[in-house]
């Protein structure tokens, strides 16, 4: 993991190197970049529209990701989630949570929900303790971090790899019912980088 890091960060200076050198321009270059489009014009195979995409094109994928983020079928369908967005919930947001047992708001990492009917799902309680519905509004911008996918449903095949990169740099199939442990240590990756919360998405 160190290895990849040391590259990652020598490709991340030799990158700002080329984007922070200054190159004068020549007397010719708006010749110049208007020869470079007309080689478009010269050669129609680069307007071939007909023409298959290549087996490995991925740029189709790369926009159909930004277009899905947060909608419900296009991450039901593809469920193994591949993107990690950060995001900010604003001030004023309603929050929702279905408390269990008790009336006690958490003080352990909990989730909660955007939509009520999802949050009265969890509501659980005999006629003696009653059904606590929790309701929380944001008093604050809130930093989050965005799985997309199905990333709330604990299922094999790898709706839970993008978070068991986060938290354990590794994907650990076998764990992919502890969602105690894997929160636990989200959050401390969270605390440490500035995130308040995560965002997760579940089928229902």
């Amino acid at each position: 993991m160190r290895s990849v890091m040391r590259v990652a960060v020598w490709l991340f200076l030799v990158v700002e190197q080329v984007l922070t050198a200054q190159i004068p321009l020549s007397p010719d270059y708006h010749e110049e970049s208007l020869d470079f489009y007309s080689h478009f014009e010269r050669d129609p195979r680069q307007w071939d529209l007909d023409e298959p995409h290549a087996v490995n094109t991925t740029g189709n994928l790369v926009f159909e990701t930004a277009n899905s983020l947060l909608q419900h079928w296009a991450n039901t369908r593809y469920r193994i989630g591949h993107t990690i967005v950060p995001g900010i919930v604003p001030v004023g947001t309603i929050l929702y949570h279905g408390a269990l047992s008790s009336p006690h708001i958490p003080t352990v990492p909990d989730w909660v929900a955007v939509e009520p009917e999802h949050s009265m799902i969890f509501c659980s309680g005999t006629a003696e303790t009653g059904c606590w519905h929790a309701t929380f509004a944001v008093t604050r911008p809130m930093k989050v971090l965005y799985f997309d996918g199905s990333s709330a449903a604990k299922i094999a095949g790898g709706t839970m790899d993008t978070q068991d990169l986060v938290a354990w740099s590794e994907m650990r199939p076998e764990w992919v019912g502890d969602e105690e442990q894997r929160i636990q240590d989200l959050c401390k990756w969270g605390l440490k980088n500035g995130v308040n919360g995560l965002v997760r998405f579940v089928l229902f």
